[in-house]
């Protein structure tokens, strides 16, 4: 199996156009009780999801360069999302009550008792229920959109959607990462060195952590029983390293032995080992990749914050319906290789933010009072990733494996054969030695009696008569003596 990752390895080959098939689905959380919301900021949470948006997600790797005697490699990633199959009507025309992500972004620009202007520039509607679900992803420009374009860093600015931000476009690089090759040592293969993105201000390199963490496209050989308990990953979309953490090893795909690891949101901050004795967060601040200056805006979290820790904030006040089939995260890997076989990545995006306190008249006419704020964090989307090893590529690694399996049959064979060999022979060589001691010890007895002989052929008729009538063990001692 080819894991090395130096220039045109098979290994390398591998890596830069990986054979995978990648697929995305949004699920959007449509806020039906918005209204209820606005005019009771407090009130519980009654959401709705959309049918899922599904795109394949194509990932290339460009602008490869080596260095420190191919001990390390720079590269870019660039992405593209494509549609899968025709959406249908009701999905190109969904819509219902959103969060709005730029009157979000401007919202953070004012105190809690936002100013008057505030509202002039961005309403009152924390929530867009104008804009179709479709467009929210793909992309769309709004009035709001305007306040905040010019803030916006690196390419894909003329409009803001969920993957229009980081989708391929213009020639786009998106993320660039500096990892191990794994040369000197195959576990250092895909340590992140350093990490920058071209749609925010955040970089940061492995000096700023105190534990290893990989690129989440390359991955070290984890061997079977793992060497790895816990891999760190570098979620480059959030800004920050997630965990996969080992949970069993079992039978799968074909193969005899694949490692199961599944997805824990463990925060550096308040662990900062990252190791397996860290405790899971039931959400992690990730503002920082919108904004250098954002703080308490954006959470990650996993569906329906579906978590080890059942019980929820009070100020999520949410009707979720956490599920471990349909919300937990695992990864499959073949142990000798490292390579995933089979991954299913799930996350939800989460939004804080001042909700605006209104009243409605009996014309549906609106107005703010004149009070702070309340802040509420509510949920925009969940991301369901799958990752699937093609058939090729996969049938390969089972063949392989079955003749790794055959070899060590046959050698668990011989070494038992072998064993039982050893043992009988040493059973012989035990059997000799005592034959050949019982032997010496009749030999000695013969030559003892032999001598005695001859010295009673040697003495008075009287003395042989008493030798005669001797017990055999006092006329050894005699002899001895």
């Amino acid at each position: 199996m080819k894991i090395q990752l130096r220039p045109e390895s098979d290994g390398y080959k591998n890596w830069i156009e990986s054979p995978v098939t990648t697929t995305r689905a949004y699920r959007l959380f449509n806020v039906t009780n918005y209204k209820t919301i606005m005019t009771n900021p407090s009130s519980p949470m009654e959401i709705q999801e959309t049918d899922p948006f599904m795109y394949k997600l194509s990932i290339k790797k460009n602008d490869i360069d080596w260095s420190d005697d191919n001990s390390e490699v720079s590269y870019s990633v660039e992405r593209l999302f494509e549609r899968i199959d025709t959406f249908n009507e009701a999905l190109l025309n969904e819509k219902g009550a959103f969060v709005d992500i730029p009157r979000l972004l401007f919202r953070t620009k004012f105190d809690p008792k936002a100013h008057e202007n505030m509202f002039i520039g961005a309403g009152y509607n924390v929530f867009d229920n104008h804009t179709r679900a479709v467009d929210l992803i793909e992309g769309f420009a709004s009035r709001i959109f305007a306040f905040i374009q010019a803030q916006m860093v690196g390419p894909n600015t003329d409009k803001y959607g969920y993957i229009y931000r980081v989708s391929m476009y213009n020639g786009s690089r998106g993320y660039n990462f500096t990892i191990r090759t794994g040369s000197d040592n195959l576990m250092e293969k895909g340590r992140v060195v350093d990490y920058k993105s071209e749609y925010s201000p955040f970089r940061t390199n492995y000096s700023k952590y105190n534990f290893s963490f990989y690129d989440g496209l390359t991955f070290p050989p984890l061997n079977n029983p793992t060497k790895m308990p816990a891999i760190n990953i570098f979620q480059a979309d959030f800004c920050r390293p997630i965990q996969l953490r080992y949970n069993q090893t079992l039978p799968m795909f074909g193969l005899n032995a694949v490692h199961e690891y599944v997805l824990r949101l463990v925060d550096h901050e308040t662990c900062s080992d990252m190791n397996v004795t860290c405790e899971e967060s039931q959400y992690l601040d990730i503002s920082k990749c919108f904004s250098e200056t954002l703080k308490d805006a954006f959470y990650l979290s996993k569906p329906h914050m579906y978590t080890t820790n059942t019980s929820l904030p009070t100020n999520w006040n949410v009707n979720f319906i956490p599920d471990k089939d349909r919300h937990e995260s695992t990864v499959y890997f073949e142990p000798i290789t490292g390579t995933p076989i089979k991954a299913q990545l799930r996350v939800q995006l989460n939004a804080r933010t001042y909700v605006d306190k209104i009243e409605v008249d009996i014309h549906e006419n609106t107005k703010v009072i004149d009070a702070e704020g309340v802040k509420r964090i509510i949920p925009m989307f969940w991301i369901d990733q799958t990752i699937t090893l093609n058939d090729a590529t996969l049938s390969k690694f089972i063949h392989i494996n079955q003749l790794m399996h055959t070899g060590r049959r046959f050698y668990e064979t011989f070494k038992v054969g072998y064993i039982i060999v050893s043992f009988l022979l040493c059973l012989a060589l035990i059997a000799f030695l005592e034959m050949m001691h019982y032997f010496r010890q009749n030999q000695s007895s013969m030559e003892e009696t032999i001598t005695l002989s001859q010295k009673t052929m040697k003495s008075s008729p009287e003395q042989q008569r008493l030798v005669r009538t001797m017990p055999t063990e006092v006329i050894h001692n005699i002899v001895v003596a």
